[in-house]
């Protein structure tokens, strides 16, 4: 989502890394979607996970901090 909120450089400044003010009261501009394929050796990979009882929760080739952030 692309969105804005009028704010000045001094209030910016005091919100020491605390930018949950930021995210109230949004102009919302625009979304957008991305689409990514899994990859055909997956499905096979998840299926032999699968019956050996172990639980996938999630596949990605994105680095952790990606993939943790997708998680949440």
């Amino acid at each position: 989502m692309f969105a804005y909120t009028d704010m000045t450089t001094t209030n910016f400044t005091k919100m020491n890394n605390d930018f949950s003010q930021i995210e109230q009261d949004l102009t919302i501009l625009g979304m957008f979607g991305l689409k990514d394929p899994i990859k055909p050796k997956i499905l096979n990979s998840v299926r032999v996970c699968q019956q050996a009882n172990i639980k996938v929760i999630m596949v990605t080739g994105d680095n952790m901090h990606t993939a943790n952030a997708i998680a949440k």
